[in-house]
């Protein structure tokens, strides 16, 4: 990414299995590069799912438990796993 002024935002969404959604953002600085988007892709499951701490940015999951009162049997299970 560039080093200039620029800014850009990645919105991104914890969504469980009854596709109840919580969205995030995070700001990164410069604007992303048709490489960088490439290699952000890579990382994806099916090239659209990832696991938030793998691309090392926030999870989403605690924040979508205080919304819909905690962990369900639809969550995901390594965010399950962390609840225990």
């Amino acid at each position: 990414m560039s080093a200039s002024g620029e800014f850009a935002v990645f919105e991104y969404l914890y969504r469980d299995a009854g596709n109840w959604k919580t969205w995030g953002q995070v700001l990164v600085r410069g604007a992303p590069t048709p490489d960088d988007i490439s290699s952000l892709i890579a990382c994806f499951e099916s090239g659209e799912f990832f696991i938030a701490e793998k691309l090392g940015i926030p999870t989403l999951f605690q924040k979508f438990w205080n919304q819909y009162g905690g962990p369900t049997q639809d969550d995901h299970p390594k965010a399950v796993n962390l609840a225990v």
